[in-house]
């Protein structure tokens, strides 16, 4: 298992429920890694981080939006 499934498997594998990918064309890898049941979006200062999760959300066949879901005011969680 790679160091990236370890720390951030949860993201894909359906272990944490609700995250999914959100279409941002200004943001590196063109996603936001947001969770739609908390309304969390997920900061990750590392472009290259950020690009690495999207391409393994996708591939994992997470849910793409084209816009953020209604709902209560968004939460960012640092990792």
């Amino acid at each position: 298992m790679s160091d990236l499934e370890r720390k951030y498997g949860y993201l894909w594998d359906g272990s944490d429920e609700g995250w999914i990918l959100l279409r941002a064309p200004e943001s590196p890898g063109g996603y936001c890694v947001f969770n739609k049941r908390r309304m969390a979006l997920l900061h990750v200062e590392s472009s290259d981080l950020n690009t690495q999760l999207c391409e393994r959300m996708r591939e994992a066949g997470c849910e793409i939006l084209e816009d953020q879901p209604k709902g209560p005011e968004v939460q960012v969680q640092r990792r």
